[in-house]
């Protein structure tokens, strides 16, 4: 635990609490942690010396394990990208992932449990995933199902599909209806346009929902049930001296977890997914299940990753006419805190223009570090004021049909 403070205290020094933290920054000084100093553990009782971040760990998956489903999914809306004070959530989500979208942009739901209590089983179970009519994810972007394995890696299978979206053209039933079929085996040739893969044995499936028509889609009730099995139902303190270290564990999780990501994604030439700081990674092609270097990713979008470094220089994010094609840019400070988000949803797909004193599309925007001096508009650019070092992390959506194009480019120029 010794290194853990320490690391969270060096990081505090270029990546300072937000004045909303000041209780808990003060409460961190008490047992020996301050921004920018060596972790004093003298000042840590006997009692905390038992601390192990394992403990810590363990509370947060037990609290997401304890995360009420709604309609059989587990997804987050209320202050997602936006935590505040929120730290636990903030560190739940950190630990499937660094960093996760505005609500408005995208949603990201998955299903673990059947009405029994029981994981899905592709081993002995054909499930079934029902569209009514007219009942089709709401979305004003674009939606997909995604198979992953518990580890949250794509499934290999036959035919290499490892996810269903409104791109596909669909075997509708005679009611209109749309069903969709998680299994091992084929539902057969007549059905197989329906078919999403399921490994014979244990798996997740996850419904991504980019720029949700309810924004955020706080109300579940349009969130579809999870699959219908055929053969099963399926719906879908601050307190002594050894919590405050937890809790300081908890608040200084995600700034660690996005440090360690960080140097990682940092550390090699321009690739798919590592770059230089203040470079893009981008990745030019969709993976299939030999793709193991991240988790959880997804098929329905392209991804471009910069970490951004402002202590020395403001960077531009130029960003082309896109003509209609949806992305998003979602702008995360050290802490996995979202402070801007760039897109079709927000700032338009056209390059930046003038029309009777009114801005269109985005063109180029300044990131600027905190604290640094000049105006609030750098020529014709749009300038944001945030930490000393930041990620853009993009998603666009680069299929028409089942064609492939080559990726919106997002370059970062030093100024």
């Amino acid at each position: 635990m010794d290194e853990f403070f320490s690391y969270l205290a060096e990081l505090l020094k270029t990546n300072p609490p937000k004045p909303e933290d000041a209780p808990i920054v003060a409460r961190m000084a008490e047992i020996g942690i301050v921004p920018g100093q060596e972790f004093d553990r003298s000042k840590l009782p006997k009692l905390g010396h038992k601390l192990d971040p394992k403990l810590a760990l363990l509370e947060l998956v037990h609290a997401m394990k304890t995360k009420k489903a709604v309609d059989g999914w587990l997804y987050w809306t209320s202050d997602a990208g936006r935590y505040g004070t929120d730290y636990e959530q903030r560190a739940m989500v950190t630990v499937i992932g660094p960093g996760m979208n505005f609500a408005e942009d995208a949603v990201y739901a998955f299903s673990e449990k059947d009405a029994d209590g029981k994981d899905y089983d592709g081993s002995g179970h054909a499930y079934v995933m029902r569209f009514e009519q007219g009942q089709m994810p709401p979305v004003k972007g674009f939606w997909s199902l995604t198979m992953y394995d518990p580890d949250f890696f794509f499934v290999p299978n036959p035919i290499d599909r490892y996810c269903l979206s409104q791109r596909d053209t669909f075997v509708t039933n005679a009611d209109g209806s749309v069903d969709s079929y998680l299994q091992a085996e084929s539902p057969g040739q007549d059905r197989e346009a329906n078919w999403l893969p399921a490994p014979k044995g244990k798996f997740i499936p996850m419904l991504r929902l980019y720029w949700p028509q309810d924004a955020p889609p706080l109300d579940s009730g349009w969130i579809v049930d999870p699959a219908a099995a055929e053969t099963r139902t399926v719906t879908g303190l601050w307190l002594l001296p050894w919590l405050r270290g937890m809790k300081a564990y908890v608040y200084g999780f995600p700034l660690i977890m996005m440090d360690l990501t960080k140097e990682a994604a940092t550390a090699a030439t321009a690739g798919e997914i590592t770059a230089p700081v203040n470079q893009f990674a981008v990745m030019t092609k969709y993976p299939d299940a030999s793709f193991r270097a991240v988790a959880r990713t997804g098929l329905d979008t392209l991804f471009a990753v910069a970490w951004a470094d402002l202590e020395k220089e403001r960077l531009v994010l130029s960003v082309p006419d896109t003509g209609g094609r949806y992305y998003v840019i979602a702008l995360f400070d050290m802490w996995s805190d979202v402070f801007a988000s760039i897109g079709k949803r927000t700032t338009g797909t056209a390059a930046a223009h003038s029309s009777g004193g009114r801005r269109s599309g985005l063109g180029r925007c300044v990131l600027r570090g905190r604290g640094r001096r000049g105006p609030g508009r750098w020529g014709s650019d749009r300038c944001l004021y945030r930490a000393r070092r930041a990620v853009a992390s993009g998603h666009h959506r680069g299929c028409v049909g089942r064609s492939r194009t080559a990726p919106v480019r997002g370059p970062v120029h030093g100024q």
